[in-house]
């Protein structure tokens, strides 16, 4: 990453899209998870579906990313310390209300 500032502002349109879709407020979390109102689910599926089909054009077509590199998608292996991270990550915001 040559210039991390071109990355900023990228940034901070995405948290502000994040907050007026509500994506920091407990009560539609809540409302998600009892099942209630699911539109932050709907959000982040629409959101994964939108990722996939940009990065299989963006292969397909083979463009480059704005340093001149080739796009890719590497996997990640899985392994115990991704598990324990999850859990602990999940465990902290469960019990932090958020």
């Amino acid at each position: 990453m040559k210039k991390p500032y071109l990355y900023i502002f990228p940034g901070m349109i995405f948290g502000l899209f994040l907050s007026k879709a509500e994506f920091s407020n407990y009560d539609l979390f809540m409302e998600m998870f009892l099942f209630n109102d699911l539109r932050l689910l709907w959000t982040m599926l629409v959101a994964i579906g939108v990722a996939t089909v940009s990065m299989t054009l963006l292969k397909r077509l083979k463009l480059t990313s704005l340093s001149g590199e080739p796009v890719q998608a590497k996997t990640k292996p899985l392994h115990r310390g991704t598990l324990i991270g999850g859990l602990i990550f999940g465990l902290g915001w469960g019990m932090s209300g958020a």
